[in-house]
């Protein structure tokens, strides 16, 4: 059986042995996909994909079917970066900087949200993905997060099949700075007090 792997934050481990992908284990039946739009630019659009050399054409007729509008200028651009040898460097400091964000917001949430939380630390990507013990809607938390605090997050039931009501969410430590990322979740613990004593 054919298997899809959907990598797009593989480049961006944090712990000092990577994992290596399903597709190192088999190179026939595991389809790799990647995304520049993680490790170069966000909402680059372009990614990659790994497969065997006979799927090509064949890929190659449905995408032109599926995405007659795809940017050669955006493809160029990533193709000529690539070309210039500088994306091992760029994904290692892109890796450093994000890891002492990640740290600052596990930091944070484990400080200010400790009686109300849990989660893991992510070895890898930009999220961390939180479940809270006393709330069972984050989705009716945030509403009051955005009014009274000025704060978002994603709210887990964004990641259900059925949007069913969930007590989890999703924060990303990607965009904001340090200093931020303190500040944010200093208001997301303010409102998720407000909100479980309400």
């Amino acid at each position: 059986m054919p298997v899809i792997e959907d990598d797009a934050y593989g480049f961006l481990s944090y712990d000092r042995e990577k994992v290596p992908p399903l597709r190192s284990l088999d190179s026939n039946w595991v389809l790799y996909i990647g995304s520049f739009s993680k490790i170069l630019a966000p909402s680059l659009r372009v990614g990659w994909l790994v497969v065997p050399a006979d799927l090509v054409p064949k890929l190659s007729i449905i995408k032109e079917a599926t995405d007659i509008n795809a940017c050669p200028f955006t493809q160029r651009m990533v193709a000529a970066y690539l070309d210039e040898g500088e994306l091992e460097a760029h994904v290692s400091s892109l890796r450093e900087h994000y890891r002492q964000r990640r740290d600052a917001m596990v930091d944070a949430v484990s400080e200010l949200l400790q009686q109300h939380a849990s989660f893991a630390t992510p070895s890898s990507g930009i999220f961390l993905w939180v479940k809270l013990h006393n709330i069972s809607d984050t989705s009716r938390l945030l509403e009051a997060a955005l009014e009274r605090e000025n704060v978002a997050f994603v709210p887990g039931s964004a990641f259900s099949v059925n949007s069913k009501p969930s007590g989890a969410l999703r924060l990303n430590f990607s965009h904001p700075d340090i200093p931020q990322i303190k500040e944010g979740i200093t208001r997301l613990a303010r409102a998720v007090r407000r909100f479980a004593n309400d």
